[in-house]
C-alpha cells in the first residue's frame, strides 16, 4: 500500500484536485474533513477547545463556530499552536485509521490531503508529495469570491501559512492549477500516470 501526500496553500485548490482524484478511483483521505468530524457538538476534543478558548467559539445550539475560532487563532500563532496541539494528534490517528482501511479494501494507494503538510513533514511519512500551485493574485480571487472572505482576512489567512516556495521545496510531483477544470483534469490525469496509479 503506497501513501502519498497532497498539499498546497490555501485557495491553489488542493480540494478540488483531492475530487478529481477520488472520481478517478483513488482513495482520498482528508485531514480537514477529519478535523471538523472530530469536533462535532458534544465531542471530547470540542470540550477541549471552549475550555482553551472560551465558549465565544461556540454558536447559540452549541456546535463549533468555526469563523470565531480562526478570528482568534490566525492573528496568533501561539493560540494556533495551541489548538493545533489539541487537534492533531487525533487527526493522524483517524487518518492511519483511514489508510489501514483502503488497503483492507485493496486499493493499490491512498492520497492523504494534508492543507497544512509543510508545518511539519515528519508527522506524514509519505511515498512522494503532490503540491497543487496557484499564482497568488488567483489564490486571493478564489478565497474572496469562492469563499466570501474579506480581503483583509483572506490576506492574512495566506500569510499565516508557510510560503509557497517552502511548500514546492518539498513536492516530489506539482499540479499547475491556474486554468480551467478541463485543464486540470488533464494535469491530474496525466499526474496518475507519472505516480504509476491507474484510473479506475
Amino acid at each position: 500500500m503506497r501513501v502519498f501526500v497532497l498539499t498546497g496553500a490555501i485557495g491553489s485548490g488542493k480540494s478540488t484536485v483531492a475530487a478529481i482524484l477520488g472520481e478517478f478511483g483513488v482513495p482520498v483521505v482528508e485531514a480537514d474533513e477529519i478535523a471538523r468530524e472530530l469536533v462535532v457538538q458534544g465531542s471530547p476534543l470540542l470540550s477541549r477547545i471552549v475550555d482553551r478558548f472560551g465558549k465565544g467559539v461556540l454558536l447559540g445550539d452549541g456546535s463549533l463556530d468555526r469563523s470565531a475560532l480562526a478570528q482568534k487563532v490566525f492573528s496568533d500563532p501561539a493560540a494556533k499552536a495551541e489548538l493545533e496541539a489539541i487537534l492533531h494528534p487525533a487527526i493522524r490517528l483517524e487518518i492511519a485509521a483511514r489508510v489501514s482501511a483502503a488497503a483492507d479494501a485493496g486499493f493499490e494507494a491512498a492520497v492523504v490531503d494534508v492543507p497544512l503538510y509543510a508545518q511539519d513533514p515528519s508527522a506524514f511519512p509519505s511515498d512522494g508529495v503532490v503540491v497543487v500551485e496557484a499564482s497568488v493574485k488567483i489564490r486571493l480571487t478564489r478565497l474572496v469570491e469562492g469563499r466570501g472572505l474579506k480581503s483583509e482576512e483572506a490576506l492574512a489567512r495566506m500569510s499565516s501559512q508557510p510560503p509557497p516556495e517552502a511548500v514546492r521545496s518539498l513536492a516530489t510531483w506539482t499540479v499547475d492549477n491556474s486554468g480551467s477544470l478541463y485543464e486540470l483534469r488533464g494535469r491530474v490525469a496525466s499526474l496518475l500516470a507519472e505516480m504509476g496509479l491507474s484510473r479506475q
